[in-house]
């Protein structure tokens, strides 16, 4: 990583990234393991097979979900990657704004902060020696508030997407649990926050929608 470079935050983010992608590839070998195990032990405690009442809508459905839960593993990165740039498309179509995916980077939200800030900028370089006093410093508070805000805005965007990225390749190891019924709230909370990432970016992105 180059940190001269204007690009440092997007170099940063796809360093997490690839990272969280290799981290994925080691964590769901031992995923399936784990849920073949706990497989395993749901289907030996389903107390109507030793009763003599063999119930097959019983043992479908818990096929049925141990298979999903293996497919969840399966396409999990996938489907991460849908759920982040599905909420923030949601959040810019809900500002009015096109999906713009420059818009969606670190470094294209600061450079919208320089757009907006053009203009003035232009000015006070015409109007240098008229700006003196008062207005320079009005100028130049507009200016680095502005740049501030998107500034802080893109951290903020860049922080949630690590945060995001790095959740979901450690959940994976979570989702097998969901096999159990003791345990299926380790599976939901999982999903649940990888939700509330998603509802975050959303709105994160729909404030900025309403301000470029």
């Amino acid at each position: 990583m180059e940190f001269g470079k204007a690009t440092f935050l997007d170099t940063l983010l796809e360093f997490f990234q690839e990272h969280c992608i290799l981290g994925y590839q080691a964590l769901a070998p031992h995923a399936f393991e784990l849920i073949m195990v706990l497989a395993v032990i749901d289907i030996c405690i389903t107390w109507t097979l030793y009763s003599g009442q063999l119930r097959m809508s019983e043992i479908i459905s818990r096929v049925m979900k141990i298979s999903f839960l293996m497919f969840f593993i399966l396409n999990f990165d996938k489907i991460n990657q849908a759920i982040l740039y599905s909420f923030q498309y949601a959040g810019l179509t809900a500002a009015g704004q096109p999906i713009d995916g420059n818009l969606l980077k670190p470094s294209g939200i600061i450079d919208k902060g320089f757009e907006a800030c053009k203009a003035t900028l232009g000015y006070m370089m015409d109007h240098k020696l008229s700006l003196l006093g008062p207005g320079l410093v009005m100028y130049s508070t507009y200016v680095f508030v502005t740049l501030g805000a998107f500034f802080f805005m893109a951290l903020q965007v860049l922080i949630t997407k690590i945060e995001f990225n790095i959740f979901a390749t450690m959940a994976v190891i979570l989702i097998p649990f969901g096999v159990l019924r003791h345990t299926q709230f380790l599976f939901q909370r999982t999903i649940s926050a990888v939700i509330a990432y998603g509802v975050k970016l959303m709105v994160m992105t729909f404030i900025l929608g309403l301000f470029i």
